[in-house]
């Protein structure tokens, strides 16, 4: 197999100050002397074939490929057994330009959903990029293959298609005509008297109309027409001809380099009009005659037209060309938008007015290709027409949306595209919370009648809660370049009734109007300062928890801020802003960890890393100042919709006079020693490294010092022994090396092994520091400052990985067979920054001790044992299993393994076929609670995705709690595949919540415009454990 990177052959000289013009045959062989009028985009060309034929003619490289053709450009991908490639570089301002030509005898596109394609025969493709171009073959020959028909068709498209560029064809397009209003003569002078010139008249106030179109003939005068039919009578009383059986009517243009202007009709009998006197005068009277005597045709039975472009059906079919219009009964309009998504049009009445442009009465627009439409527009009025740089455009009236012929949403106008349909998706369910649930998601720019602003897309909202409350909304998205931007503007009406929290609390909210009000924006200043920018206002913490309840378990912080970050080299600087607006915490791991906000009015930092010393050693500096307070989250665990002894002791609860429900969170905390006083805070960290290597071997002994520095205020209500001045010193070593051997001989059809390379990477770290305080004394401001801590730690690990070949001649690829990493961590400080039950408010690091051996200060201290590892028994048998290892004597809790396991998980993922998918895995989490109030989670997760045929998916997913011996949740899945759209139904119960759902949706695009499945935005979608395996 031999592969190209580029493609060498192609070259190109810079060109001449004046360069001389020379005569170019349009042979088809060559793109030699042609611009292509596609604009350049930035995409690579990758092409694979079994066999390769490889020439040269003029300037541009040929390529004659057979048997699994693949080919990739610009987001297309397409699959054929055959394949003809034109390839020239032509120079530019802003470098070389690929100009592309690639045409098949017949293709199809490999994948429905990934990337863009096109399927059909005789297509041809061209493109201009700016990228690389790589071939990848199996057998290769530098010379001309021998003449085929196939080749000599492609020649001939081709030779088409350049000269219609040739002869400089213009697009069909209304060009507007600009009137300059008149210039006022200028005023008389009069000796004495003023210069007032006289006003300029007043414009006439804006008006809309609707223009038609440009009028290009339906059916070009210049040319002729040629029939056949079983049988032809000619009736020069008349000046007409029939023609019964089998008839085929061409209509070709006088210019056959145009082939756009040809009309094919077919038809099980037809009648031609001529001028008055026409038969009379003609001495030949053969099966072709000139295009400029026809009058009308009329078609009946079984009528077929194209123009190639649009193609229509009917019963009968009548071409006035007096008038230019074309008048079909029963009939069906079939034309593309651009994607190749097919556009069909059915009415009673269909009438063409232009070459470009169809009107039809009571009719049906559709972008499926059946006779029986899926989704469909259903209007009074249509009008098809295509327009310059916008595709094919339906306008109409009295619009009914149906699905599968049944009305299903009304509008008294509709304009667009096919491509944009309106909505985008609408799902209905039953919830035994929420209730009857409806959503709907709209496009929000075609909804507006506008166009979308380039690199811009918006969604309307529309929710329905039949027991909770009515919500609407919107969301834009901006990507241009370096600049992206978010809006989630979403209100609620609560009707105030119970609802439920995702932590299964039941409550009812105290505001009628909620909501969320979200927006980001970042961009690149130049190529080296980055700017970002975010606002957030969430009317209360249960909002989210109840209704956002995905975006409550993984969005990031919801906060107020404005950040600038100049990084160039080793070196960056950055400033940052941040404040709480709403004075609320609404995400899910900050409310189980802090719920409480640090404002930041302003933050400074500064870092240098890796400076050189002395040619000896390596030098990392971090500076950063700012002032700083704690913002306590607003509510109580009522009125946020969390349990109450996630913040309250149970001695703090006491029954009078206070109700635990209603006391306000920031109490707690208050009187835990948190307050809410403005800080200022300096630090740095200094750490000096040594690096050498010696055979393979690298050892890197470092020493730090931390230091931080409190202002304005002490920490004496929090603890008593707190400093304002504190320093961490350390001193460690770090070491690594690897070992590879190759065994050659190694083959095993069993196990799929082709040669085997194994690689052996040991690892260890020691480090030891001292901290002039302790890091429970401080509350935590930043993850990375107050919680730091020392400790003498010894770890050593290794790493192994077994790598074969696999895939077979001309698909050989190196995959990691088996791989394994683990270690032990050996730490004299197990439990000292552990949670105190005195005061279980203040930092605490976590009871599961981890160890991170580039940052060893910001370890979670615990002599452990850690194990991660990996089996490919196949290309679809996939062993996978991790786990952290306790020393047994200390953290115990309920739980079968609680006495050595912290946390594991295994299990196995098996691909049975391209359709069938499953996974099977056993989860294990200490929740280190000696009380077993709060067991251990033991659980087994299994699912199922199944592709049945091309157009059904079934996914199931159930979770058995082997701790309680019953199931935690079940989900299962089963969706429909349509040409224009999907449509699924769902079922889940949740035995945490105690709730189930019943969800049907249907999601409406093109193959690709589908987005991620997802049910109810109400309801989180729980990703797979087994995720990062499952293939591409």
């Amino acid at each position: 197999m031999r592969t190209l990177a580029a493609l060498a052959v192609l070259a190109v000289s810079a060109a001449a100050p004046a360069q001389e013009l020379r005569d170019v045959s349009i042979s088809g062989q060559s793109l030699g002397g042609f611009v292509l009028p596609i604009e350049p985009v930035n995409s690579d060309l990758r092409i694979g074939a079994v066999k390769a034929w490889l020439w040269k003619v003029d300037d541009t490289q040929r390529l004659d490929l057979v048997g699994e053709v693949r080919i990739s450009v610009a987001s297309y991908e397409f699959a054929a057994q055959r394949a003809l490639v034109w390839i020239d570089r032509i120079p530019s301002a802003d470098g070389l330009i690929n100009q592309i030509a690639i045409w098949f005898p017949d293709v199809d596109e490999p994948t429905r959903r990934a990337g863009l394609g096109a399927s059909g025969k005789d297509l041809l493709v061209t493109a201009s990029t700016r990228g690389t171009v790589s071939i990848k073959a199996i057998l290769w020959e530098e010379n001309s293959p021998p003449a085929t028909p196939e080749r000599g068709l492609a020649e001939t498209r081709l030779q088409r298609h350049l000269a219609s560029i040739a002869a400089g064809q213009p697009a069909l397009r209304t060009i507007p005509r600009v009137e300059h209003p008149p210039v006022p003569p200028p005023p008389e002078l009069e000796v004495g008297g003023t210069v007032d010139p006289a006003p300029p008249p007043t414009p006439p106030g804006a008006q809309s109309i609707r223009v038609r179109s440009d009028g290009t003939p339906i059916l070009p005068p210049q040319g002729t027409l040629s029939f056949f039919g079983r049988t032809t009578t000619i009736d020069e009383a008349t000046d007409t001809i029939a023609i019964e059986g089998s008839v085929l009517i061409d209509w070709l243009n006088a210019n056959p380099a145009d082939p756009q202007g040809s009309v094919q009709l077919t038809a099980d009998r037809a009648v031609v009009f001529l001028e008055k006197g026409t038969l009379a005068g003609l001495a030949n009277r053969t099966g072709a005659i000139s295009a400029a005597i026809v009058e009308g045709i009329y078609l009946e039975g079984g009528v077929t037209a194209t123009d190639f472009n649009y193609t229509v059906r009917g019963k009968r079919i009548y071409y006035d060309l007096r008038t230019n219009q074309a008048l079909m009964v029963d009939a069906v309009l079939r034309t593309q938008i651009r994607r190749g998504i097919p556009v069909v049009a059915r009415a009673a009445e269909l009438r063409q007015v232009a070459a470009d442009q169809f009107t039809a009465q009571q009719a049906q627009v559709s972008t499926s290709e059946f006779f029986t439409p899926h989704l469909s527009i259903g209007a009074e009025r249509v009008t098809v027409s295509r327009q310059p740089d916008v595709g094919t455009v339906i306008e109409g009236r009295n619009a009914t949306f149906r699905l599968s012929g049944t009305p299903v949403l009304w509008f008294p106008r509709f304009s667009g595209t096919a491509e944009r349909f309106p909505l985008r998706s609408v799902s209905s369910g039953y919830n035994s919370t929420r209730g009857v649930e409806v959503e709907t998601r709209w496009d929000l720019f075609n909804v507006l009648g506008l166009d979308a602003p380039q690199g811009m897309d918006g969604e309307l909202v529309g929710d329905l809660y039949s027991s909770n409350g009515l919500g609407g909304g919107g969301t834009l998205r901006y990507e241009q370049g370096t600049q992206l931007g978010n809006a989630d503007l979403y209100g609620f009406y609560d009707f105030g009734n119970e609802e439920e929290s995702s932590a299964g609390r039941d409550y009812v909210s105290d505001k009628t109007f909620r909501g969320i009000s979200s927006l980001d924006y970042q961009a690149m200043l130049g190529s080296e300062l980055l700017m970002q920018t975010q606002f957030n206002y969430v009317s209360d913490p249960a909002f989210l928890s109840t209704f956002r309840q995905q975006d409550f378990a993984e969005h990031r912080e919801y906060e107020t801020s404005g950040y600038l970050r100049w990084q160039t080299g080793n070196s960056q600087f950055s400033l940052l802003g941040k404040y709480d607006v709403d004075n609320a915490v609404v995400n899910s791991y900050q409310l189980a960890s802090r719920p409480y906000s640090v404002d930041k009015l302003p933050q400074v930092d500064y870092s240098r890393y890796g400076d050189e010393l002395f040619d000896l050693l390596s030098w990392t500096q971090e500076y950063s100042a700012n002032t700083m307070q704690l913002r306590f989250t607003k509510g109580t665990p009522e009125t946020i919709a969390a349990p109450n002894k996630a913040f309250f002791l149970p001695e703090y609860m006491a029954p009078s006079p206070f109700v635990q429900d209603d006391l306000p969170i920031a109490n707690a905390y208050s009187s835990a020693g948190y307050d809410q006083d403005l800080r200022a805070r300096v630090f740095t960290r200094q750490e000096l490294a040594m690096p050498f290597a010696w055979e393979g071997i690298k050892f890197v002994p470092f020493v730090s010092l931390t230091a931080i520095g409190y202002f304005l205020e002490g920490f004496e209500n929090y603890a008593a022994d707190a400093d304002d001045y504190r320093a961490v010193m350390a001193v460690g070593g770090r070491f690594s090396t690897q070992f590879t051997r190759v065994f050659e001989g190694v083959n095993s059809r069993s196990l799929d092994l082709n040669r085997l390379r194994w690689i052996v990477q040991p690892n260890a770290t020691l480090w030891s520091a001292y901290d002039t305080s302790n890091a429970n004394d401080y509350p935590v401001y930043d993850q990375q400052v107050e919680p730091i801590s020392a400790a003498s730690a010894a770890q050593v690990g290794l790493t192994q990985r077994l790598q074969t070949y696999r895939g077979g001649p001309g698909n050989w690829r190196s995959v990691d067979w088996i791989v394994a990493d683990v270690g032990v961590v050996v730490t004299d400080h197990n439990n000292t920054y552990q949670r105190n039950p005195d005061n279980p408010l203040h930092y605490a690091q976590s009871p599961l001790p981890t160890f991170y051996s580039w940052r060893p200060e910001y370890s979670q201290w615990g002599s452990h044992a850690y194990m991660n590892a990996s089996w490919q028994l196949s290309s679809t048998f996939t062993l996978i299993g991790s786990g952290v290892f306790l020393d047994g004597s200390e953290r115990t809790s309920g739980g079968s393994a609680s006495d050595w396991l912290g946390r594991g998980s295994i299990g196995v993922a098996m691909y049975h076929s391209p359709e069938v998918s499953t996974f099977v895995e056993y989860r294990y989490v200490n929740n280190f609670d000696p009380t077993g109030e709060y067991p251990s989670d033991e659980l087994l997760n299994v699912g199922l995705s199944y592709k049945i045929g091309n157009l059904y998916q079934l996914a199931l997913g159930p979770q058995f709690d082997l701790g309680q011996g019953d199931f935690r949740s079940l989900s299962a899945q089963l969706v429909r595949i349509f040409p224009d759209f999907d449509f699924g139904i769902g079922v889940s119960y949740d035995s945490i919540v105690d709730e189930y759902s019943f969800n049907a949706k249907l999601k409406i695009g093109g193959p690709n415009q589908r987005p991620t499945w997802t049910f109810s935005q109400a309801t989180p979608q729980f990703p797979s454990p087994w995720a990062g395996l499952i293939r591409q």
